[in-house]
């Protein structure tokens, strides 16, 4: 299931839910990527392989919100959801989920609000 939303500032969020809608991603997660000059951790190879080697295994729930900007990808908060004891908490897809939250945003002025929208977004999406 996608969920989609579209905010003011000209950008339009969707959730991603299935392994279907992460692997479709691929060439423009990775495009991202490469102008981001982003870490390693947060390639599309990287996040699928820990989301099928890591976290899925683990029973984690796929959460990943993406920010489109007339439909090009300009955010990625690849997101899990996992329970522990009484709360459902949410990480990021890396290999180090534990440890912080990346998101994978492109460079320019205005990142800061590009940013901020992405979390809002995904709070929106999880938020029961």
């Amino acid at each position: 299931m996608t969920v989609d939303q579209t905010l003011h500032i000209g950008l339009t969020f969707r959730l991603l839910q299935t392994d279907a809608e992460l692997e479709a991603l691929g060439p423009e997660w990775d495009r991202l990527w490469a102008e981001s000059g982003a870490e390693y951790l947060l390639c599309h190879s990287a996040i699928v392989e820990s989301w099928n080697i890591i976290h899925r295994p683990q029973g984690a729930k796929l959460c990943c919100t993406i920010a489109l900007e007339k439909g090009r990808l300009v955010g990625v908060l690849p997101l899990i959801l996992q329970r522990r004891w009484a709360w459902t908490v949410a990480s990021t897809g890396t290999p180090h989920a534990s440890e912080c939250c990346d998101m994978l945003i492109r460079r320019q002025p205005g990142s800061s609000v590009l940013a901020t929208a992405l979390l809002g977004a995904a709070i929106d999406f999880i938020r029961p």
